[in-house]
């Protein structure tokens, strides 16, 4: 179990990732999508195959491994429920919809003989690290996979003094109305219209959901900005305030001090990318297990693995019920 529970609620809740690894001694290939299953409670679950690509990196250690060590995915539902941990069998491995080969192209059987659960610890006032648990037999409950689906809403807490921490300007700015996203037109290449069109069309799905969930609105889409004044620097003078500003560019930049951002979109860039710049600027700060490093409690608040960067596919906009939540707590709507 590579995944660790959300370091907020102790739970994986809905829209988290569950990861697991499946570690060989010799090689191994995948066809199609092989998956292990995972008893949720009352539910059966399947993780899925997940190739190697950017959209769900994995650790150093998986990259050094990756032809023995595959890697399965599977996504919280808001149903799920398992409290007590979850359950893997010796037989979880599922083939109906692919299989594991060897070097030679045969088909592999594959019975688990035992699971090595994550879990994290408390490094006092920095990202909680990740460490290994005592092995466990197949088939019985894995206590450090509590899982409570669609929790309750959250009694807020520092959430908002961790979001000022670094991304001060939008937490100060904030007085119940609604903030305006807009994408600048200056110095944008004619050609990159449509992908710019695409970008205010991500953040129109994000504030409808951020609005569904917490029941009033965060912020709501402007357009194109056609202001010959604006441009991305360190001054933005001509910024009004309540301006969330979005600009094309080669070089990915985040000013926090000015809440706008600058980044190339392009049609291979998952909508899940674009949403999480403005999470940046809205308070937030890298997963505590992005499997890279660590990161200050204090300087931002910590967004959820997916929105760090594991989509769910190119038009997730990658965020967790647990990622709105926190909104809720920096951006109240009676502050």
């Amino acid at each position: 179990m590579y995944s660790i529970p959300s370091p907020y609620s102790g739970d994986y809740t809905e829209g988290m990732w569950m990861r697991l690894t499946a570690e060989f001694d010799e090689f191994v290939r995948v066809t199609d999508n092989p998956r292990i299953a995972i008893q949720i409670g009352d539910n059966t679950r399947y993780a899925d195959a997940t190739p190697d690509v950017g959209r769900r990196y994995s650790g150093p250690d998986h990259r050094a491994q990756q032809d023995t060590l595959l890697r399965f995915d599977y996504l919280i539902q808001a149903d799920d429920r398992a409290p007590d941990g979850i359950v893997i069998e010796p037989d979880a491995f599922d083939f109906t919809e692919g299989v594991i080969e060897n070097r030679q192209g045969i088909e592999v059987n594959v019975e688990i003989t035992s699971i090595i659960p994550a879990e994290f610890f408390d490094t006092g006032g920095f990202s909680p690290a990740r460490r290994w648990a005592e092995s466990r037999e197949p088939g019985t409950h894995i206590s450090e996979c509590p899982v409570a689906g669609r929790p309750s809403p959250r009694v807020c807490t520092d959430e908002l003094e961790r979001a000022r921490g670094r991304h001060r300007i939008l937490p100060r700015e904030w007085d119940g109305t609604p903030f305006t996203f807009y994408f600048s037109t200056n110095g944008m290449p004619s050609d990159m219209y449509a992908e710019a069109e695409r970008a205010l069309l991500v953040h129109e799905l994000l504030a409808e959901r951020i609005e569904e969930q917490n029941g009033y609105p965060l912020f709501e889409v402007g357009g194109f900005l056609d202001n010959s004044r604006a441009e991305y620097d360190r001054s933005c003078s001509w910024r009004e305030p309540g301006q969330i500003v979005a600009f094309y560019g080669d070089s990915p930049q985040v000013n926090h001090g000015c809440a706008m951002w600058q980044k190339r979109i392009y049609p291979g860039l998952d909508n899940g990318s674009i949403s999480l710049q403005t999470f940046h600027l809205l308070g937030f700060d890298y997963s505590p297990n992005d499997w890279r490093k660590t990161y200050d409690y204090w300087t931002g608040y910590w967004r959820s693995l997916r929105l760090t960067g594991v989509f769910e596919d190119f038009d997730d906009i990658g965020v967790t019920f647990e990622d709105v939540d926190a909104l809720r707590c920096i951006f109240p709507e009676h502050p």
